[in-house]
């Protein structure tokens, strides 16, 4: 039986250290946070590497990436080495230390559904969209240090950050020289690509 795609890959690159490559969407493929977490389990006590190269996915199943990262023991450096955006980018606020390649484009927006039902049913989820929010936010903060109001404000804008603007802001410590997988990674590029996937996704929060 052939196994299941994964939304990510894993490396052995040393001794005690494992690259994890987040190239897809989160969540993407059917292979959610259970897939992830079971395979972040083998590796305690190693070194993560984690290159992000993503436009973003599922807020619940990233959460628990999220989440899961922050408890590992091992410590996690993240590199993004072409696109973090929306979820993919709360993701990376997991690293200590995060690095962004001197090209590569940070994306950070209110997370978003589709749905349909009556008005009581439209409040409601319109509250759980707020609710979702904030837990974003608070990731966000716990990185850069921003006030909350900052955050949210540049959340209600969809805020670009280049690898400068990201690092003066807090969400990434350095910048790294550009990858291969980056030489494409114009915003009008990265843009259609975003909302290419964000339109397919009609049923999952993003």
């Amino acid at each position: 039986m052939k196994p299941a795609q994964k939304f990510y890959a894993l490396e052995k690159t040393g001794d005690n250290e494992t690259t994890i490559h987040l190239y897809d969407e989160v969540g993407a493929f059917g292979a959610g946070s259970k897939d992830f977490l079971a395979d972040l389990g083998k590796l305690d006590g190693e070194h993560i590497h984690l290159r992000i190269n993503s436009p973003g996915g599922s807020v619940i199943e990233g959460t628990a990436i999220y989440n899961a990262l922050r408890r590992h023991q091992g410590g996690l450096t993240v590199h993004i080495d072409a696109l973090a955006a929306s979820m993919a980018s709360v993701i990376a606020m997991a690293g200590s230390p995060v690095y962004m390649a001197d090209n590569a484009l940070m994306m950070i927006h209110n997370p978003w559904t589709v749905s349909m039902g009556d008005s009581d049913q439209l409040r409601r989820e319109a509250d759980l969209l707020d609710k979702l929010k904030s837990t974003l936010v608070n990731a966000y903060q716990r990185k850069s240090g921003m006030e909350e109001k900052e955050i949210e404000e540049m959340m209600n804008k969809e805020t670009w950050l280049d690898a400068v603007e990201a690092v003066a802001l807090g969400f990434a410590d350095a910048i790294e020289h550009g990858v291969a997988a980056a030489a494409t990674a114009t915003p009008s590029r990265l843009c259609a690509r975003y909302y290419s996937f964000a339109k397919g996704r009609t049923a999952q929060m993003e």
